[in-house]
């Protein structure tokens, strides 16, 4: 069984660093648009990661 709150350290981290590089607010208006850009960060910074680690598909 996972304890999930276990793993808050490395969401937070997570979060922190995304902060750091790309800003803490979203540029677009709508909350449809505003998930989407959210999304997108979450997909840049995992292709990142992998960039940094030197993992390709």
């Amino acid at each position: 069984m996972v304890n999930w709150y276990a793993l808050r350290w490395l969401v937070e981290t997570v979060m922190s660093v995304a902060k750091r590089r790309w800003g803490e607010a979203l540029s677009a208006r709508t909350d449809l648009t505003q998930r989407s850009q959210a999304l997108l960060r979450g997909v840049v910074y995992n292709v990142n990661r992998l960039v940094l680690l030197g993992i390709s598909a």
